[in-house]
């Protein structure tokens, strides 16, 4: 899933649950008066209405949350998700390597340096799981389809 078809789907959450911003328009005074000094106050209450999300607006929430994401990656700090996991920052120590796109079979040497992790929670493996669990189903199908069409050795 790439970047838009994410944001259309929060989107689309936001809306199927309803969730609205509250836009709230100022009180307003009207003084009005005449020639003779009488003056009279007019007050139009402030109106509260609500409007769905919209893309941009999910765009500009998913943008806000990376960018305070990759900060706190570019200070060292994790940033954890109860329940779906956390992403942070491992240590990956120095190793030799083949490199076949220049020299066929020189070995270099890439120093350590620290890579971009997301450690699972609970929520993300249980997802996992359940995916497993409907590819195997799928496959199972496939199995069972291919021995009804399979030629015998009688």
């Amino acid at each position: 899933m790439n970047r838009k078809d994410f944001i259309r789907k929060v989107t689309a959450n936001l809306r199927d649950n309803n969730l609205r911003k509250p836009i709230r328009s100022p009180r307003h005074v009207f003084h009005i008066s005449d020639d003779e000094g009488n003056s009279k106050d007019f007050i139009i209450k402030a109106n509260q209405r609500e409007y769905i999300y919209t893309e941009e607006d999910v765009e500009r929430f998913v943008t806000a949350a990376l960018d305070v994401i990759v900060d706190a990656l570019k200070d060292g700090d994790n940033v954890n998700f109860s329940g779906y996991g956390s992403i942070g920052l491992k240590y990956r120590k120095g190793r030799h390597v083949r490199n076949d796109l220049v020299n066929k079979g020189e070995y270099l040497f890439l120093p350590g340096h620290n890579v971009p992790k997301l450690f699972a929670g609970k929520q993300l493996k249980i997802a996992a799981k359940i995916f497993d669990m409907k590819t195997d189903e799928a496959n199972q199908q496939i199995e069972y389809r291919y021995d009804d069409i399979a030629p015998t050795d009688e």
